[in-house]
């Protein structure tokens, strides 16, 4: 019975989730298996989340997340993978799983990385790490987010909403949501801090969005045969029948 109930527990061991493996179209040259990046993507649409053409409408935290994982999902390189989150300020203070009112400090888009650089659709390198990218300018971006979610370039001289600075906090008064005069948006073609705040707009605008943590898988062919998690078990109910009749036999 013991060899069984170890058996089983070795099953379930082996079915433990693994790292996000990043799909081939979006690994960035020079990375070899077992680096883990970010990605990041500018919606190809735009829409209100400053409270509407007329202002005065409150924009919920789902809506927003709502118009950046529908992106993802739609887009050629970005639709295989599950996670994707808008980087935002809400007025609510909701977003992104904000504790301190900043993106840098505690975000649930980031996991708490601070490691890991991040690119854009175009496997170019946009920071060095989440420090680097929330330096408030200090840092300028290697490359700047002009790329959506199928990998397209979009005009240098739009904006998306973003509600926090350069260095990751919330714009008083300006954070998505509901602002009588509009909300803090970035410009896309800028690698200074313009890239997170370079005024506000009350019009419909783009979002930046950032991938889980992604991983650079091994190769297909150093990949281990897995064994059917049922043939297991059931191959150790038989052995443990065999070796009990044996028991029996010899008594």
């Amino acid at each position: 019975m013991r060899f069984l109930q170890s058996l089983i527990i070795l099953c379930l061991l082996s079915r433990t989730a693994v790292a996000l493996d990043a799909p081939a179209n979006l690994i960035p040259t020079g990375l070899t298996p077992g680096d883990e990046f970010f990605v990041v993507f500018t919606t190809s649409t735009t829409d209100y989340f400053c409270g509407g053409p007329l202002g005065g409408v409150e924009v919920p935290v789902s809506a927003i997340e709502n118009h950046a994982t529908s992106a993802a999902a739609a887009g050629s390189l970005t639709s295989s993978i599950n996670g994707w989150q808008a980087l935002y300020i809400h007025e609510s203070s909701s977003a992104l799983g904000v504790i301190t009112d900043t993106v840098a400090a505690s975000g649930s888009a980031f996991n708490n990385n601070i490691v890991a650089p991040i690119y854009n659709t175009q496997r170019n390198l946009v920071a060095n790490n989440r420090s680097d990218l929330f330096s408030g300018g200090a840092v300028p971006l290697a490359n700047p987010m002009l790329y959506d979610e199928n990998g397209n370039v979009l005009l240098s001289s739009q904006f998306a909403f973003t509600g926090f600075d350069a260095f990751g906090q919330r714009v008083v008064g300006f954070t998505l949501g509901f602002a009588g005069t509009g909300c803090a948006v970035g410009d896309l073609g800028e690698i200074d801090q313009n890239w997170a705040n370079t005024g506000n707009s009350n019009l419909a605008r783009h979002l930046y969005v950032l991938s889980p943590l992604l991983t650079v898988p091994s190769p297909a062919a150093a990949a281990i045969p897995t064994v059917p998690f049922g043939f297991l078990v059931g191959g150790g109910i038989v052995i443990a029948g065999i070796a009990r009749r044996k028991l029996k036999d010899s008594a």
